[in-house]
């Protein structure tokens, strides 16, 4: 099961905030292709970087456009993102999706959805 989600991200390059799709970690097959792992900069210089939470804080593995892999999706990729799954065998779990946006439990990432191989 893999969880897809939204990540602000500092591009560095516009200087601007944006939102991008992430995911909890590399899966298998032809996703795979549009997957870079990336280090998060620091969203703000009052933020530190501890060593307890690094890798959640600031590796993460963001999905690249379809047309353009040195680009990353943002939430208005999701319908594509949509297509691509369900054209390649991925399925996405409405059910355990559902489940945890209406949870008491937040995760500190906005949930897109669970999908499974």
């Amino acid at each position: 099961m893999y969880t897809l989600s939204t990540q602000i991200y500092l591009d560095t390059h516009e200087k601007t905030y944006r939102k991008i799709l992430v995911i909890n970690k590399k899966p298998p097959g032809v996703l795979s292709n549009h997957i870079r792992q990336i280090s998060l900069p620091k969203l703000s210089p009052f933020k530190s970087n501890d060593l307890t939470s690094y890798c959640d804080n600031q590796c993460v593995f963001a999905l690249t456009k379809f047309c353009n892999n040195t680009h990353f999706m943002d939430p208005n990729d999701i319908p594509d993102l949509f297509t691509f799954l369900m054209e390649n065998g991925y399925t996405i779990n409405t059910q355990l999706t559902q489940m945890m946006q209406t949870s008491n439990v937040k995760m500190d990432k906005e949930i897109i959805c669970f999908i499974g191989i």
